[in-house]
């Protein structure tokens, strides 16, 4: 990390899972996996809402599973998911 709060490149790096953008709030879309979005208030909270839903999705894992999920394809519903960041629609926090 560049000084005390991340960069929308350190979050990336540090989550490669992710891709991030800045609209009216700071978001982040998951790639692999479970489809889901996150919202921040600046690239700090965000990379913190990033750290409890990775956290939460390792804990209910079940022993089974594959550690690494198969990468989504990008035209299943991302653009409509890039859309929907900053309403609240389909972001969970």
């Amino acid at each position: 990390m560049t000084g005390s709060e991340p960069t929308q490149g350190d979050i990336e790096a540090a989550y490669s899972g992710w891709k991030t953008w800045k609209g009216q709030l700071y978001c982040g879309l998951r790639k692999e996996g479970a489809a889901l979005t996150v919202r921040g208030k600046d690239w700090l909270d965000l990379m913190d809402q990033i750290r409890r839903v990775e956290a939460v999705l390792e804990e209910a894992r079940p022993t089974w599973w594959p550690s690494k999920a198969p990468t989504m394809p990008p035209t299943i519903g991302a653009t409509m998911l890039l859309s929907f960041c900053g309403t609240g629609a389909l972001s969970h926090s």
